[in-house]
C-alpha cells in the first residue's frame, strides 16, 4: 500500500520471516529481521545504510513496545514523520 500511495523505498522489519516474506511479496523493497540485527544501533545503521544515510522519511511503529518510540524516532530523516499504531501500555516511560 506505501509503494501505491507513492513511496520509494519501503524497508519492513520484524523477527518472524514468515511475515518478511509476506512484505516482500506485498511489495517491501527490503526487509531487516531483528534476530540479525538485534540492537537498535544495529537495526539504525541497517535503515541508514538502505536511505543511503538519510534515514526514514515515514516510521510506523505497530507493535506497541515503549522501547520502539525513541529507537523509531533516531530512524527519522530529518524533518521526517513518526506514526505511532501500536498501544503503548500507560504507565510505561518512554526515554
Amino acid at each position: 500500500m506505501a509503494k501505491e500511495m507513492g513511496a520509494d523505498r519501503v524497508i519492513v522489519m520484524d523477527r518472524l520471516e514468515n511475515r518478511l516474506e509476506l512484505a516482500e511479496q506485498f511489495g517491501a523493497d527490503h526487509t531487516i529481521n531483528i534476530e540479525e540485527f538485534n540492537t537498535p544501533e544495529t537495526r539504525l545503521g541497517r535503515v541508514r545504510e538502505l536511505t543511503d544515510g538519510r534515514g526514514a522519511d515515514v516510521v510506523m511503529e505497530l507493535v506497541g513496545r515503549a522501547e520502539l518510540l525513541a529507537e523509531g524516532i533516531d530512524m527519522l530523516s530529518n524533518g521526517g514523520t513518526f506514526v505511532e499504531i501500536g498501544d503503548i501500555v500507560r504507565g510505561k516511560q518512554v526515554r
